[in-house]
C-alpha cells in the first residue's frame, strides 16, 4: 500500500512486517516482507503460541479464584448458617466495587499501553 510505514518485528519464526498506523488492521504481506507462504504459516502458529503462552496463566488464575470463593464458601457453611447468610451478603455488596474497580483498571492498562 503507498505511503503506508511498516516496521517489522522479528519473531522466532521470522521477520513479521506489521503495519505502522494501529487503526490498520491486517498484515501488508508481499513479496519484500514474506518470502514465502510457508513463512506466514509459521508466524501464524507462532501467534497463537504466544497468545497461549499469555492466555494459559490467566485462565488457570481464574480457577484457582473460583476454587477459593467455592472453599470459602463450603467453610463458612460449616461454621453456621448465619455465617454463611453474611458471608454471601458481604460478597454481593462488594461485587459491584470490585467489577467498577476492574473496569476502570482495564481502561487505564489500555490507556498506557497505548501511550507506549
Amino acid at each position: 500500500m503507498p505511503g503506508s510505514l511498516l516496521y517489522t518485528q522479528k519473531t522466532d519464526c521470522g521477520l513479521l512486517a506489521r503495519p505502522l498506523n494501529p487503526y490498520e488492521s491486517r498484515l501488508q504481506l508481499n513479496e519484500e516482507n514474506v518470502k514465502n507462504k510457508a513463512a506466514v504459516k509459521t508466524s501464524l502458529s507462532g501467534e497463537i503460541r504466544a497468545i497461549l503462552h499469555l492466555a494459559l496463566p490467566l485462565a488457570l488464575s481464574q480457577l484457582v479464584w473460583i476454587g477459593i470463593s467455592t472453599s470459602d464458601i463450603w467453610i463458612m457453611g460449616r461454621i453456621g448458617t448465619l455465617e454463611l447468610a453474611s458471608g454471601s451478603l458481604a460478597i454481593r455488596f462488594y461485587q459491584p466495587f470490585y467489577f467498577w474497580t476492574l473496569g476502570m483498571l482495564s481502561v487505564t492498562t489500555a490507556l498506557m499501553a497505548q501511550g507506549l
